[in-house]
């Protein structure tokens, strides 16, 4: 049988009230060690808090709900470990709904009305409708922005891209690469991969940008353009893993040797970045501490403080066995 608090007061001999405030986290005058012997009550009969009576006395859900597009549901898999840790150490649980297109988006949010969630979490605002719709909802419930900077909402919680490509390309050129690929429909990466160029002297003629190769199976397509590219390049940054590994696979089946002949590095970090071979210099972003901070927002949110436009978290190099200096 489920413990209660008056069973809690009766082993603890203590009132009922003074149970459910020290339960509760409230700031009231009990004795350190009535406090304790509450505590220890608790535990031993294994109490668990009813989140109906507890969202009945506080007028909350205790529900956060993050609502991503499907396409990006294994990025999200560490943020959300992280976002959840945090929220359940405040006493809120995780509702997870994907969508597909606008209307889908419109539908979800239409739900997460229904279910009187206390805040949300939206991931990849990259469209400019969707974040107008997400900036509406923002009058209703305190809002958090992941993955992506969204000045349209209270507060965004991303990794700092520029400094991502920045570091990326120039570790690449120090191995002395000078003609290099970027792939993945990225504005700010080609921005700053021109800079980094610029600054080292490099004819910007050494740069290809091919945007629309951007998933695994684009790997037949970037040895195409490798192989047409005049001049060749020797190192790839491919703007995710997925992509990298789809590039490893074609080099692989046309008999490129990686990373003998062409460099190749990805951006993430996913779990197939070390199975691969050979594994897989990456840019590894914190997804685990984007969720945590993103979570830590909307709680300061949630209890009507003040929080910054912006969080920015700092990328790392990873280095494998996909990147050497380039052939003679």
């Amino acid at each position: 049988m489920t413990a209660t608090l008056k069973d809690v007061a009766a082993l603890a001999k203590v009132s009922f009230s003074a149970v459910s405030a020290v339960l509760a986290g409230r700031h009231v005058r009990v004795r350190p060690e009535t406090r304790q012997r509450i505590l220890q009550a608790a535990q031993e009969l294994h109490y668990e808090p009813s989140n109906v009576g507890r969202s009945l006395r506080s007028g909350r859900s205790h529900l956060v709900a993050c609502l991503a597009h499907r396409y990006d549901l294994e990025l999200l898999l560490d943020a959300l470990a992280g976002a959840e840790e945090t929220l359940q150490q405040n006493g809120y649980c995780l509702m997870l709904l994907n969508y597909g297109d606008t209307a889908d988006f419109d539908r979800r949010l239409t739900e997460i009305r229904r279910q009187r969630v206390d805040g949300v979490i939206f991931t990849m605002l990259r469209d400019s409708d969707l974040r107008q719709r997400a900036a509406l909802f923002a009058r209703e419930v305190p809002v958090v922005s992941l993955f992506t900077s969204c000045p349209e909402l209270p507060s965004s919680v991303y990794v700092d891209g520029v400094a991502l490509v920045r570091q990326g390309f120039k570790y690449l050129l120090g191995l002395g690469h000078r003609c290099i690929a970027l792939t993945g429909e990225r504005p700010h990466a080609l921005e700053t991969a021109r800079a980094v160029f610029q600054e080292n002297g490099l004819p910007l003629g050494s740069l290809h940008y091919w945007p629309e190769l951007k998933h695994f199976d684009a790997g037949d397509d970037i040895l195409r353009r490798y192989r047409e590219s005049t001049p060749r390049p020797t190192a790839v940054f491919c703007y995710s893993d997925e992509t990298a590994a789809g590039l490893l696979r074609a080099a692989a089946s046309a008999g490129i040797r990686i990373p003998q002949e062409l460099s190749v590095m990805g951006v993430n970090n996913d779990r197939i970045a070390a199975m691969l071979s050979p594994g897989l210099t990456t840019m590894a972003q914190p997804h685990h501490g984007q969720g945590e901070a993103a979570a830590e927002m909307l709680l300061q949110l949630m209890d009507g403080h003040a929080v910054p436009p912006e969080t920015v978290l700092q990328p790392e190099l990873l280095l494998r066995g996909s990147c050497s200096i380039p052939p003679t």
